[in-house]
């Protein structure tokens, strides 16, 4: 999996998908954000490690408004059980 992850406060999942969304149309990097309401993360998925890399450098942290940090994706663990992290 490719592109970023961004911590936020619960309940502002939404707002932090869009916000993301937007800047990356912005920025004409391809992606998509998968978020769920009162996770505190929201997934911004790109196409490959090269859009993820872009994306990246187009939303410099300090310039983001609901993100408390935002991370590059590196790999999805799966079969991890969501209560133990």
């Amino acid at each position: 999996m490719n592109g970023l992850l961004g911590y936020c406060r619960q309940g502002f999942e939404p707002e932090l998908a869009a916000e993301l969304g937007e800047r990356a149309a912005a920025a004409d990097i391809p992606g998509y954000a998968r978020a769920s309401r009162d996770d505190g993360y929201v997934l911004f998925v790109t196409g490959d490690a090269a859009d993820a890399r872009a994306l990246e450098r187009a939303l410099p942290f300090r310039e983001l408004v609901f993100a408390r940090q935002k991370l590059r994706l590196l790999a999805e663990l799966r079969g991890i059980d969501p209560k133990d992290r």
